[in-house]
């Protein structure tokens, strides 16, 4: 399915063949037992290249090991996890295989509200997933269990999260090579609400993002965004079809109305499937399948 600047008709013609304008430009329903196949859509205009702001721009940050396998990976050994603390006082953990090589993908993985990241571990299996593909992993801390994503959550706690992951992805580029061209951004829940956020207002650094459970809450009418949308119809806590939530109390907007919130150029993959709250299993690695497509806001070579 291809969906181009004329992309407004095409939408307006699967609403009179009955298709839910939230289905552009994916029209399924999953019911959790299977993974999905996803198409995506594509965009015919050609994007300029992204332009991240190097490592040596950022501060420098102290780290601490949380792995006794830590020095071995200093050599290049095996994978580990480290927890780092930024020039700037946040923190995140670092999980690699390797500390020197060709540049790799990374993933920035934002936890939900209340969580820690090392829920989020648990939650998405991300960490052998991320072994077993080759790419880096970095679980994002938020401040006293928030993410400034917009209107969400605990009232928005002012802080910058934006610059946040910024100085956080050139802390992880200066510790192990990554490819800044295919640095992608997923979160679950409040999370995955700032994930969204990220790909919007910090093109220049994020490829792709994906979402589980969450909402775009931010204007997002300038970039050009690459997003995938996961998230269960019978969530009541952030329903998907929008609406108030007594848990964080805030009214959120109707995720089927998503891909009229960005440019038409843009790429939105919208999931519904028959589910709560929650990271399906298969939510990994259909992330995975969207977001490697990408680099920069271009599509890789061979991937359409």
């Amino acid at each position: 399915m291809r969906v181009t600047a004329g992309g407004r008709l095409l939408a307006a013609l699967f609403v009179i063949v009955g298709i839910p304008l939230a289905a552009v430009p994916v029209a399924l329903m999953y019911d959790g037992g299977s993974p999905p196949a996803v198409t995506t859509a594509t965009s015919t205009s050609t994007p300029s290249p992204s332009s991240p702001a190097t490592a040596s721009t950022m501060h420098r940050a102290t780290d601490r090991t949380t792995d006794r396998t830590a020095v071995e990976a200093a050599t290049g050994g095996p994978a580990y996890t480290r927890e780092i603390t930024l020039r700037s006082g946040r923190s995140y953990d670092l999980h690699t295989t390797v500390r020197s090589g060709p540049p790799r993908p990374l993933v920035v993985l934002l936890h939900a509200y209340a969580h820690t990241a090392a829920d989020m571990r648990d939650i998405s299996g991300a960490t052998p997933f991320a072994d077993e593909h080759g790419f880096v992993l970095a679980y994002g801390h938020a401040v006293d269990g928030a993410w400034n994503a917009g209107t969400c959550c605990a009232g928005t706690n002012g802080q910058d999260d934006i610059a946040y992951l910024r100085e956080l992805v050139a802390d992880v580029a200066r510790r192990t090579p990554v490819d800044r061209g295919r640095v992608y951004v997923w979160g679950y829940s409040n999370g995955g609400m700032l994930a969204a956020r990220a790909v919007c207002e910090a093109p220049d650094v994020f490829a792709a993002a994906g979402v589980v459970a969450g909402h775009l809450l931010v204007p997002c009418d300038q970039a050009r965004v690459r997003m995938m949308h996961i998230h269960g119809t019978a969530d009541t806590t952030v329903p998907w079809r929008g609406g108030w939530s007594d848990y964080v109390h805030v009214t959120f907007p109707d995720a089927r109305t998503e891909s009229e919130r960005v440019t038409s150029s843009s790429t939105v993959v919208g999931i519904p499937w028959d589910g709560g709250h929650a990271w399906p299993w298969w939510a990994t690695g259909t992330l995975w399948g969207f977001s490697e497509q990408w680099s920069g806001t271009t599509a890789l070579p061979g991937t359409r």
